[in-house]
């Protein structure tokens, strides 16, 4: 659930369990693979939001039957902010922010 990408903005925050707000997925299709690993190994988030989902993030969220959102209305990036408590109605492509 760390984030090890050298130079990453998250590089050394722990994700597993909590909700993931990002832009898009980036890599190769075994990114999903890797995804899958982790989340086998409980170090997956709990959740998914993403300005702008890719295959490789969709299948992910598929494998591992993890609640995504994306192509909101506002971009995520700039009404969410670290801390806050996010709750994902993936269903409906809704989310809830609290502070």
């Amino acid at each position: 659930g760390i984030i090890r990408e050298t130079g990453h903005d998250l590089e050394g925050v722990n994700v597993a369990g909590k909700i993931l707000v990002f832009l898009t997925g980036k890599g190769s299709t075994t990114g999903s693979w890797q995804f899958y690993a982790a989340w086998k190994r409980g170090n997956a988030p709990k959740g998914m939001i993403c300005v702008k989902a890719e295959g490789i993030v969709g299948v992910s969220a598929i494998i591992t039957r993890i609640p995504l959102v994306h192509e909101l209305e506002k971009n995520p990036l700039e009404v969410i902010k670290t801390g806050d408590f996010v709750k994902i109605n993936a269903d409906e492509g809704v989310i809830e922010i609290g502070r």
